[in-house]
């Protein structure tokens, strides 16, 4: 919860910072008649917007960070409703599984309908050069994936990767992920 709070607090700054340079800019170009203002706000301006820029995705630019367009999984009941999610924002790799401990995996299926089909570790997520993958870890029941685009699942093979999309649905023995 205090992490929310600051950052909302951050995108408040953001909000007045710019608004305060939109007014400057107002009142410079739309009021005043003399140029040297304009010059000096135009300087301000500039400076302040390459500022910004550089605070804001020069960090991101150097540690090469790259976002992956697959935001989180959804399980999905038998009438293809959606009954939970996990955002995978800001993990590198969540491990599937079930568990009535809190914490012992990232994702955790306890409660779903087919909770007895699924191993304690069953499968893996890895977020790789801003891709996921899905790795199946010696579970006892498969893990299988249906593409998108095509009609049937198949099954993976144990410790091999495989690539993730929006779309996909990631089959945990009989529960169903859906990749959004």
């Amino acid at each position: 919860m205090k992490v929310a709070t600051g950052f909302y607090w951050i995108k408040v700054i953001d909000a007045l910072l710019i608004l305060i340079t939109l007014g400057a800019a107002v009142y410079v170009y739309g009021f005043n008649r003399a140029p040297l203002p304009k010059i000096i706000g135009g300087t301000a301006v500039a400076i302040a917007v390459v500022g910004f820029l550089a605070v804001r995705w020069l960090p991101k630019l150097m540690a090469g960070e790259e976002q992956s367009a697959v935001s989180k999984l959804a399980l999905l009941d038998e009438e293809e409703e959606v009954v939970h999610e996990w955002p995978l924002h800001g993990y590198t790799s969540l491990l599937i599984g079930k568990s009535s401990v809190p914490g012992e995996v990232d994702i955790n299926l306890f409660e779903a309908e087919y909770a007895s089909l699924i191993s304690k570790q069953h499968a893996v997520l890895n977020l790789v050069a801003g891709n996921w993958f899905v790795e199946d870890i010696h579970s006892r029941n498969g893990v299988g994936i249906k593409k998108v685009r095509q009609p049937k699942k198949r099954k993976l093979e144990v410790e091999e990767p495989h690539l993730i999309e929006i779309g996909d649905v990631i089959y945990i023995a009989n529960t169903r992920l859906l990749v959004q």
